[in-house]
Order: C-alpha cells, then structure tokens, then sequence
C-alpha cells in the first residue's frame, strides 16, 4: 500500500513554534531514506521550529542500528552508540517523567513531548 503523495512532506508540514522537540538522526549513505530528499523536510521543520536538533553520520545507511537487517549499507556499530547516547541526552533534557522529576498536574502533558526521528 502506498501514500503517494497524501502525506507529502509529513511530518515536515505539521510542524510549527508550538510543537515539541524533536531529534533527528539521518546517515548520508542512507538509501532508503535518502539523504538528499530528507534534508529538505528536515529544513523545513527547523525554520519552523527551532527545538529540532539534527545528527548527520557520514558513514551511516539504512537500519544502521540494526545488526541482522541485511540491508547492505546497514548496521555501524559506532553510529548506533553514539546515536543511543545522543537519544538518552535528548530524552533526559526533554523528556524529565523517565529521569527523576514527574511534572506536576500543571505541566502533566508535557510528558510525551519529545519526537525522536531515527531513519
């Protein structure tokens, strides 16, 4: 089944100033996702939003975090490392419920706001 072009650009057109951070973390030797028809969107939504934070890995393809994916530019030992790092950080900035401060009634739906995008 195909989107077509019913989702064009998402999540790219949804994002705005209000929305939540979001990481994203791209390798230019993707072939899936391609890196040049990524990078547009991932533009677009960092002059919507400035919370949008990028990790490009140069040596990085398809299921880089995935050993048995067979994809031949697939898993990179390194990149996944430092990509868990990086995702730990993130969550442990933006993401407070899992790392000791539980927000209160008042703030209680910013819980879920951070959007970790790994492709």
């Amino acid at each position: 089944m195909g989107f077509g072009s019913s989702l064009s650009g998402y999540p790219a057109n949804y994002i705005n100033k209000d929305s939540h951070p979001i990481l994203a973390l791209h390798g230019k030797k993707e072939t899936v996702q391609r890196f040049d028809r990524v990078m547009p969107f991932i533009k677009k939504a960092q002059s919507a939003n400035s919370k949008v934070e990028l990790k490009v890995y140069d040596n990085a393809g398809h299921s880089w975090d995935v050993p048995r994916a067979g994809m031949k530019d697939g898993y990179n030992q390194e990149v996944t490392e430092d990509a868990n790092k990086r995702i730990v950080a993130f969550f442990k900035k933006n993401f407070k419920v899992f790392f000791g401060s539980f927000p209160s009634k008042a703030n209680a739906k910013s819980i879920f706001n951070p959007i970790v995008i790994q492709t």
